[in-house]
């Protein structure tokens, strides 16, 4: 049986390497408890709101911000490339929570239906069923006891998930790539 389509394959690895890991890892038990249950038992899906359009490969350049109101944040920014963000229920949001730099990025799991998000899908080569989108911010507020893991330690946080993404993706590389020697040559 061959592989017929990468978007799956793709989004599982998303959804499972870069969304629920961090919340696995260092959320809370109320962050576990707010997702984690209905995505692993597909009912609800997850996508990473990491990638801006300013900041491109240069994360700890990101712009998005996440300001202290009371006992909430308020999100304000821009997200591009956000892989399932047309469908996900929920997102992992990483925005600048301290001073500039690596060390002062957070990552905050937020109700992807919560007022303020905006969502638009964004036309790509392959994989069009990831539901690809450019992700806005417009003073979300978000419960601080969303926060996933440490205030302002959320780049260490996605570093270690970009290895397992890396892993993941080459995988997924090499699969694609036999399918297609398969059909080259039958």
């Amino acid at each position: 049986m061959g592989i017929r389509g990468g978007g799956t394959m793709c989004g599982v690895n998303f959804v499972t390497f870069l969304a629920l890991a961090p919340v696995m890892r260092q959320g809370s038990r109320y962050v576990k408890d707010l997702c984690c249950e209905d995505i692993i038992k597909g009912r609800k899906t997850a996508g990473v709101c990491f990638s801006e359009p300013s900041a491109g490969s240069d994360f700890a350049a990101l712009k998005a911000t996440a300001t202290k109101d009371g006992d909430d944040y308020i999100i304000n920014g821009e997200k591009y490339w956000i892989s399932g963000g047309m469908y996900a229920d929920w997102f992992v949001v990483a925005a600048r929570t301290g001073k500039a730099g690596m060390m002062g990025i957070s990552l905050i799991l937020v109700d992807a239906t919560a007022p303020g998000i905006i969502r638009s899908k964004m036309k790509t080569t392959g994989s069009m069923s990831m539901g690809t989108s450019y992700v806005v911010f417009k003073d979300v507020r978000v419960p601080r006891k969303n926060l996933i893991g440490i205030e302002n330690m959320g780049f260490m946080q996605v570093m270690e998930g970009f290895n397992h993404e890396r892993f993941g993706m080459a995988v997924h590389a090499n699969a694609l790539a036999r399918h297609c020697m398969c059909e080259a040559v039958t």
